[in-house]
């Protein structure tokens, strides 16, 4: 049982890793100081957890967002 509890923590720090990760490489790619990815490198499960950590846009007209 411990080593589930281990391996979990392992694969675990491991996806969080590779998110900070990814995470680093697009605040680049916004300041252009690395060539983007194309949609072919980027994983289905990676495309879902990098939508869910991107703040979402305001629509047109939506005064909740701002002035």
């Amino acid at each position: 049982m411990n080593d589930d509890v281990n391996i979990a923590g392992v694969e675990s720090r491991r996806r969080i890793e590779r998110l900070v990760s990814r995470w680093d490489e697009l605040i680049k790619e916004r300041k252009d100081e690395s060539p983007e990815r194309s949609a072919a490198e980027i994983s289905e499960d990676e495309r879902r957890e990098l939508l869910w950590l991107t703040p979402p846009t305001p629509y047109p007209g939506l005064r909740s967002f701002g002035p």
